[in-house]
């Protein structure tokens, strides 16, 4: 009987281990960049973390597209990917990063302005982490489905409230949702190091 008992708690525990292995497969599956393929109107590539250096090397920084006119002219940023769970900005973003190219002045274009909050998504919510769209040559371009918030891990913890730079008070989970932050202030936040992405 008791030998029993020790064989379901083991077959039990190495259940619960293979539930949790795939879920840590699936977890940081999501933190692999699908490609972004730029057309032959970007001029450079930089990384975010360029213009504010606190951010190299953890999960917030991210590319930044440079479409560059031969004439001088006027500068525009076009930020896709503030809420990853509303893929329609992040999708403008990346077909503006693959077909446009500039007669003047300079673009800057970040399809995915809230990078740390594409490698997770809202529990609860039912959302995918993935989805596709098929090409007209058949095959599927995949994307990734995210959260309207930064990764915990990335940023952590939330305050009780938060305090909108237009002076609002707002629920506390609100300053992980980059859509909250504008127009901006200096915010000290904790930022844990992550490896380098390739």
């Amino acid at each position: 009987m008791r030998l029993k008992r020790h064989f379901k708690f083991l077959a039990f525990t190495a259940s619960v281990a293979v539930v949790v292995i795939l879920s840590a497969f699936s977890f940081t599956a999501m933190w692999e960049d699908p490609p972004i393929i730029p057309g032959s109107g970007v001029t450079e590539i930089k990384m975010l973390s360029e213009w504010l250096p606190s951010i190299e090397g953890t999960m917030l920084d991210t590319e930044v597209y440079i479409i560059r006119g031969a004439e001088e002219g006027g500068r525009f940023l076009l930020l896709g990917g503030t809420h990853p769970n509303e893929p329609g900005g992040t999708l403008a973003a990346v077909v503006f990063v693959e077909n446009v190219s500039a007669l003047s002045g300079t673009v800057y274009v970040i399809p995915r302005s809230n990078h740390s909050a594409f490698t997770h998504n809202d529990a609860m919510e039912g959302a995918p982490q993935f989805f596709s769209i098929e090409l007209p040559d058949g095959s599927e371009r995949v994307f990734r489905f995210g959260s309207r918030r930064t990764n915990p891990i990335a940023q952590w913890p939330d305050p009780t409230i938060y305090l909108h730079p237009t002076g609002a008070t707002l629920g506390g989970g609100e300053v992980s949702n980059l859509n909250r932050t504008f127009p901006g202030r200096r915010m000290v936040t904790l930022q844990r190091k992550w490896p380098q992405r390739s």
